[in-house]
């Protein structure tokens, strides 16, 4: 397998590293504008982006348990981030 994978390589295999590109369709997705902003305003809408703690949802509870079963799943540990920003990750694989 070693030698097809020199083909694969721009450093004839001597980076590690092989050029494996998405096909261009993958690539139309990714950077397509309005899927993108749905993936926004989904984020906007699923997550507590704006540093929101779990004990900020429990307050929220005097406004009736409902409300707090439906905001409990949007918490995540990870803190405020901007919803309308986005980074495409892109894989390259090493050996």
């Amino acid at each position: 397998t070693g030698i097809g994978l020199v083909d694969a390589s721009s450093t004839n295999g001597a980076g590690g590293v092989l050029d494996i590109f998405y096909p261009e369709w993958k690539m139309k997705i990714a950077t397509h504008e309005t899927l993108f902003l749905m993936t926004c305003q989904l984020w906007r809408e699923a997550y507590c982006h704006e540093g929101e703690s779990l004990n900020d949802l429990l307050h929220i509870s005097s406004a009736g348990k409902e409300k707090l079963e439906n905001m409990q799943f949007k918490w995540h540990p990870f803190g405020r981030f901007d919803c309308s920003k986005g980074f495409m990750y892109i894989d390259r694989i090493g050996y």
